[in-house]
Parts: structure tokens; sequence; C-alpha cells
């Protein structure tokens, strides 16, 4: 998991370097959210675990994200036992007014993440989730 926190009382370098990634992370999400592509957007570890410390939004009306999470990572793991899928990228969920939940399984920091975005009824997703995540990807890649 990312930390800006000192690691046994000292800040190492990957510490910092750690930092500087989450900070650019949040400056991303945060960008998607305020130009309005995304409604809000989370990132988590397998464990539910936030990627980054400020996340776009806090509650899904009400509902804990990394709740939302957890459960997401379980349902993943038992539907790619079903009639071999092999490893899912992704579960969309619509509801009837058009706003849908991505959730996009990437590998970043060395770890299975869970991306959750929640798109506005009547936008695209596709394409600017597939550049955010080749954007993390190339920056943990590259900080690392």
């Amino acid at each position: 998991m990312l930390s800006s926190y000192p690691t046994n009382g000292k800040n190492t370098s990957k510490n910092i370097r750690e930092s500087s990634i989450q900070k650019k992370i949040e400056k991303i999400l945060f960008s998607l959210v305020n130009t309005g592509l995304y409604e809000s957007i989370y990132l988590y570890n397998a464990d539910g675990l936030p990627l980054v410390e400020n996340q776009p939004s806090s509650k899904i009306n009400n509902v804990d994200p990394v709740e939302i999470s957890v459960m997401m990572s379980q349902i993943r793991q038992a539907l790619s036992r079903l009639d071999d899928l092999g490893h899912i990228n992704e579960i969309v969920i619509e509801g009837s007014n058009g706003k849908k939940i991505v959730f996009r399984y990437i590998y970043l920091f060395e770890q299975m993440t869970t991306l959750i975005a929640i798109i506005p009824a009547g936008k695209y997703y596709r394409n600017i989730t597939n550049r955010l995540q080749k954007t993390l990807v190339q920056l943990c890649e590259t900080e690392h």
C-alpha cells in the first residue's frame, strides 16, 4: 500500500517516491472527477485498503466503497472459476437510471488493485478508463 508516512521513524527514499506517486495519482483522479468524466473514483488494493489517501469522494450513497471493493474482489474470484473465464479485467453494473459502476482490476504497485469508477448517466467510460489504466501503469513502472 502506498503511504506517505515514514517507516521505522525514518523517511526513506522509497517512501518519498511512493508519496510522490500518491500525489500524482490523487491529482489525476481529482481532475477526472472535476471535469465530470467520473462522478467519483476510488483505488484499492485486494484487501480493500485505499492506495491514495485522498479519494475524490468518500461514500457511495452512504455505502463504504471499501466494503464494496472487497465484496467485488470476492465476486471476481468466484466468477473467474466459472466456465474457465480466466482473468476478469472488468465488471460493469448499470442501473436503470443509466449510471454505471465500473470495477477495473489492474496490476499496480506489485499487487492487484481495484479501480472503482462511478460513471454519470449518458457518459462513455471505456476509452477514458483505458487511458487512465495505461497512465497509472506507466506511472508506477517509471517510479519503481
